[in-house]
């Protein structure tokens, strides 16, 4: 039998994740839609804006969705690890505690509950 065999070389799994994410460069911003989120990265599908070129270090807004006030519940930085049609891919930088426990919060509360570990967040925090 031929085939390929495809390698998920992700070492955290995504979580579905749909909030308002505004990216922005030193010089370039995008805005869409995040899809899916883990302590590691996140893939935001593209709304308006052309996509950030690749290895570009960014900041990241994430808004609660339909939120008339924009009430900002993240800010991560971030690098652009992967460009597609549809959107981009990024990979957090390391991040305050603060962060990293915010972070994980909202990863463990749409994953129903389950239990996350913490020392995945502590690899990624600052301190």
């Amino acid at each position: 039998m031929t085939g390929y065999h495809i390698v998920d070389r992700r070492q955290f799994g995504r979580t579905p994740f749909t909030v308002e994410a505004i990216i922005e460069s030193d010089i370039e911003v995008a805005v869409g839609m995040v899809e899916n989120i883990s302590v590691k990265g996140l893939y935001m599908r593209l709304l308006t804006g052309d996509p950030i070129p690749l290895q570009k270090r960014v900041r990241i807004d994430l808004y609660l969705p339909g939120s008339s006030d924009y009430l900002r519940i993240l800010r991560l930085r971030a690098r652009i690890i992967r460009v597609d049609e549809n959107g981009m891919a990024v990979q957090f930088g390391p991040m305050p505690l603060e962060t990293a426990a915010k972070l994980q919060t909202i990863i463990t509360f749409m994953n129903e509950g389950q239990n996350i570990d913490a020392s995945d967040y502590a690899k990624y925090a600052e301190g």
